[in-house]
């Protein structure tokens, strides 16, 4: 596996582990549709609202704020998505729906010992 889909999935992992302990209720991880992905699909049960949520990684600041790394177009397929998931999930639909970004920067710490 790849680097960046390591970090990418330690950071989804981390996130989901998070926003549970927040007391959202995670519906799915990795949903996955024609349209393309959603990292996390949660309900935040203290608003009782349902969360698209982008998580997106990084390792250092290099290239900015984790968040800046999602484009117009991305955010085009997570609504997409979204729509897809609402449609296929219709006791979903009577929730008011919202999307959020998870930022996890994490430190990497080579030859340590």
């Amino acid at each position: 596996m790849k680097y960046n889909k390591i970090i990418g999935s330690l950071g989804e992992k981390m996130a989901a582990d998070i926003l549970e302990q927040q007391g959202y209720e995670v519906i799915a991880r990795n949903y996955t549709c024609k349209l393309g992905e959603i990292d996390i699909i949660a309900m935040d049960t203290r608003e009782n609202v349902l969360s698209f949520i982008e998580v997106k990684t990084r390792t250092s600041d290099k290239y900015g704020y984790p968040a800046e790394a999602i484009s117009t177009n991305k955010i085009r397929h997570i609504k997409n998505v979204a729509g897809h998931f609402l449609r296929k999930h219709a006791d979903f639909s009577d929730y008011n729906a919202r999307f959020d970004v998870v930022e996890i920067e994490c430190k990497v710490s080579k030859n340590c010992f």
